[in-house]
């Protein structure tokens, strides 16, 4: 699987774009991270429980998941197209279960008060 073209104009694969980021090619990491938008996205609109879907959209969890993943890019160990995946999901789930949680068990957000208009 090939994420972008690199300075020769070869494709890399993920593999070979994470070792180009870790080798310190920040150009690498967005077409990398873009590569798995709608795969996350799929994820987040299957996880985000309805009626918290419409209070927060499951593209703002994809958002911030790639932020963290930037942020935190330092902290992944993998190295293979399987190991990235696993941890872009494993943060995405961590940012669902978070919003689940702020918007039904917040008394002042607490959407089984909230009547429809």
């Amino acid at each position: 699987m090939t994420i972008q073209r690199n300075s020769d104009g070869y494709r890399l694969s993920v593999e070979e774009s994470v070792i180009a980021i870790r080798g310190g090619s920040q150009s690498a990491l967005g077409p990398l991270l873009g590569y798995y938008r709608d795969y996350l996205l799929q994820i987040a609109n299957d996880r985000l429980r309805c009626d918290v879907s419409v209070k927060f959209a499951a593209s703002d969890l994809v958002q911030e998941t790639l932020g963290h993943a930037v942020k935190g890019f330092g902290q992944f160990r993998g190295t293979s197209e399987e190991q990235f995946r696993a941890w872009l999901k494993a943060i995405l789930l961590n940012q669902v279960e978070d919003v689940n949680r702020r918007f039904l068990k917040a008394e002042k957000r607490n959407i089984n008060f909230e009547v429809s208009i």
